[in-house]
């Protein structure tokens, strides 16, 4: 399945559930730095954000929006993604849709202080919560549930 083509099914999803639940004018599309959608004139729905992970235009999950939050030239995820893709045929103990978690844990797992969790790491300063990836999806968050 084609990017454009799972971002696309992602959204019909999304939006078929929306609009059974009472949302009407919702989006063709999903907006870039994230959806956010007003509840309905006279109604006790509530306004709705919605982020397709990793960044509202690729196919993904939670750690691939974290693979953003790795600083740029970091030699180490090179080292992970070099070790991962050296494994030999049929020793990989995970498929392939679940490489991206064993990129990230496995780089998180050969730090100082390895094995912290996503809120930790980024507190650590593993993860940099400066990267526009990161900003993007604060400003989000920001509108969502703060405007």
């Amino acid at each position: 399945m084609s990017t454009v083509t799972d971002l696309q099914a992602r959204w019909q999803a999304v939006s078929s559930r929306l609009s059974k639940a009472g949302y009407g004018s919702l989006p063709a599309i999903p907006a870039q730095d994230g959806t956010i959608i007003e509840s309905p004139p006279h109604s006790l729905l509530p306004r709705v954000g919605i982020w397709l992970m990793p960044d509202n235009q690729l196919p993904g999950i939670l750690e691939d929006f974290l693979r953003f939050l790795v600083p740029a030239g970091d030699a180490l995820l090179v080292y992970v993604e070099q070790s991962i893709d050296g494994i030999p045929p049929g020793h990989l103990r995970f498929s392939d849709s679940k490489k991206p978690k064993a990129r990230i844990h496995t780089w998180l797992a050969w730090p100082d202080e390895p094995g912290k969790p996503f809120g930790q790491a980024i507190s650590a300063h593993y993860l940099d919560s400066s990267l526009p990836a990161a900003n993007v999806f604060a400003g989000w968050l920001q509108r969502t549930f703060f405007s």
